[in-house]
């Protein structure tokens, strides 16, 4: 399991000191929802997995936790859904000034 030194040296790297293929894929994790957030939570911390940072596919994602009450997953849905529209709107630019 992971100290709490080493959780604190893995959350204040930055994104751009990190490389995208020594990341977990969010798509190759999977999650127990019926065990406790703590006990989810240590799972986690055991494996190894830098828990502040993930990639989907060859997009880097840093996370910081905190105690809002929004789930990882909607944090993710919400980032993919904004990450769809920029990617939208870039594409439309591109293809309208051609």
């Amino acid at each position: 399991m992971l100290t709490v030194e080493e959780l604190e040296k893995l959350q204040n790297v930055g994104l751009d000191q990190i490389d995208s293929n020594t990341l977990v894929d969010l798509n190759s994790i999977s999650v127990d929802t019926s065990q406790p957030k703590e006990k989810r939570i240590e799972k986690l911390l055991s494996s190894g997995i830098n828990p502040y940072f993930f990639r989907v596919g060859n997009m880097k994602i840093k996370v910081v936790y905190s105690n809002t009450g929004r789930t990882l997953s909607d944090i993710i849905e919400n980032l993919v859904e904004k990450a769809e529209i920029c990617i939208a709107v870039r594409f439309r630019r591109v293809h309208t000034a051609n």
